[in-house]
C-alpha cells in the first residue's frame, strides 16, 4: 500500500478514522476498485447534526391518557416512545423528509436499545398540516402505504418501524382545537384562547429565553396568524393616521377616501 493512497484517505475524510482499520479498507477499496467506481471515506450524510423535532415519552406503561388536551388521539397510538416530525405549511414537507424521519427512528434505536424491548416500541410520527403530491411521493419511493385515515390520524404501512402521519387541518377541526389548527392552515383564535396564546405560549420561560423570535424560520408567518385572529378595531388601536395609510397603493387609497366621504355624509 502506497504512502500516497494513506495520505489521500485522512485528506479526504472529513474526521479523524474511527480505526485503523477503517482507513486500511479505504485504501484497498480505492486500490482495487472497478474503474467506473470511486470510494469516498467518512462521508458526512447530514448538512448539519441530526435532531428529531420531538421525542414523546411514556412516563408508565399503563398510564391514563384521558385528560390529553392536545393531539388527543396521538397518545393512545404511542406505546413507550415516538419521535415526532413536524412540517409547518412555510416550511413544508420536502422529498426525503419521510425517509429523513425513518433513519432517525434507525439511529434512535441504535444507541437506546437499553430503552426499548421491540422496535414496536418506537412509533414515527409525520405532522403535517394536511395531505400533499411530496407526501404521496415519499410513501411510494419508500414503497408503504397510508393506512384509513380516521379524525385526522392515519397508520403509515410498510416501514420497519411503526409510523403514523397526524394531518393538522383534519385534526384541528374534528377536535375543535383552533391551537392546533394554528400549526396548519388555520388562522383563528378566539376569546380566551387567543390571549392564553399570545401571553403564556409565547412567552414560556424556558422555550423562549434568549431567544431573538424575529430571526426564526416562520416569524412572519406566525405573526401574520396572530394579526388575523385579532379583531380589525385592536389591529388599528394606537396606530396614527400615517401608519394606518402606510404601503397602501395608490387605488385602495382612492377607495378609501371615496368610503370616508361616503359615511361623512351620511353624518351630516
Amino acid at each position: 500500500m502506497s504512502p500516497a493512497v494513506v495520505k489521500a484517505a485522512i485528506l479526504t475524510g472529513m474526521s479523524a478514522p474511527r480505526t485503523l482499520w477503517h482507513l486500511m479498507l479505504y485504501a484497498l477499496l480505492d486500490e482495487r476498485r472497478p474503474s467506473a467506481f470511486e470510494v469516498r471515506f467518512e462521508v458526512p450524510l447530514s448538512k448539519e447534526p441530526q435532531r428529531a423535532d420531538f421525542l414523546l415519552l411514556r412516563r408508565t406503561k399503563e398510564g391514563d391518557i384521558s385528560d390529553a388536551r392536545v393531539l388527543r388521539r396521538l397518545w393512545g397510538l404511542i406505546r413507550q416512545q415516538a419521535l415526532v416530525e413536524y412540517k409547518s405549511v412555510s416550511a413544508s414537507l420536502e422529498p426525503g423528509d419521510l425517509t429523513k424521519l425513518l433513519g432517525y427512528g434507525a439511529q434512535y434505536a441504535t444507541f437506546n436499545r437499553d430503552r426499548l424491548e421491540h422496535k414496536q416500541d418506537l412509533l414515527l410520527v409525520l405532522m403535517v398540516p394536511s395531505m400533499t403530491p411530496t407526501l404521496r411521493d415519499e410513501l411510494n419511493f419508500l414503497d408503504a402505504k397510508l393506512g384509513a385515515v380516521k379524525a385526522g390520524y392515519a397508520p403509515i404501512k410498510g416501514l420497519c418501524f411503526p409510523a403514523c402521519a397526524v394531518f393538522v387541518d383534519e385534526v384541528a377541526l374534528v377536535e375543535r382545537d383552533q391551537l392546533v389548527g394554528m400549526f396548519g392552515h388555520g388562522t383563528s383564535l378566539e376569546g380566551a384562547d387567543r390571549w392564553w396564546w399570545i401571553n403564556h405560549l409565547w412567552n414560556r420561560e424556558g422555550v423562549m429565553a434568549n431567544v431573538n423570535l424575529e430571526d426564526m424560520e416562520g416569524y412572519d408567518e406566525l405573526t401574520a396568524k396572530f394579526l388575523a385572529s385579532l379583531p380589525v378595531e385592536l389591529r388599528l388601536k394606537g396606530l396614527t393616521p400615517e401608519e394606518r395609510f402606510k404601503g397602501l397603493a395608490t387605488e385602495e387609497l382612492r377607495v378609501m377616501l371615496e368610503e370616508v366621504r361616503r359615511r361623512l355624509k351620511e353624518q351630516e
